[in-house]
């Protein structure tokens, strides 16, 4: 039998007796219970408190930090960069935020399918029956 208690610890050897020694039993499993932690200290709530009990200091505004001369002249430039080898992709990798974009058809205004892909065809659009003022000049002439 092994119990779970609060501060994540667990017992991994009893030694149980006959019910008739109830108080051997109690003694013997206290003596042989071992402890296991499962988490280190590192990692607890204590030890974060600990670490930030002294106060941080923000360093500044960068103008009003003491550079010495020698410091300032040192130039730093960003790494050579090279690109990957091989085929670049042929879409990109959206960020973890980034939604995406759902399809959608123009003519039913449903989600799912775009006009390209519709199921049902596009029908074309009547042209009017009476002429525009354009069309009678060009038949006139």
């Amino acid at each position: 039998m092994s119990s779970l208690s609060k501060s994540s610890r667990i017992v991994c050897a009893e030694l149980r007796l006959q019910d008739t020694k109830n108080k051997v039993e109690f003694d013997l499993y206290n003596a042989f219970k071992i402890t296991i932690e499962f988490c280190s200290d590192y990692y607890k709530t204590r030890s974060w408190v600990e670490g930030y009990a002294v106060p941080i200091y923000s360093i500044g505004h960068p103008s009003k930090w003491d550079i010495s001369h020698n410091v300032q002249e040192i130039i730093v430039l960003p790494p050579t960069w090279r690109g990957q080898v091989g085929r670049p992709r042929w879409k990109r990798i959206p960020s973890a935020r980034e939604d995406s974009r759902r399809c959608r058809c123009s003519q039913y205004k449903s989600y799912g399918h775009n006009r390209q892909n519709c199921l049902t065809p596009f029908a074309v659009p009547l042209t009017n029956s009476t002429p525009s003022s354009t069309q009678l000049t060009a038949q006139r002439r």
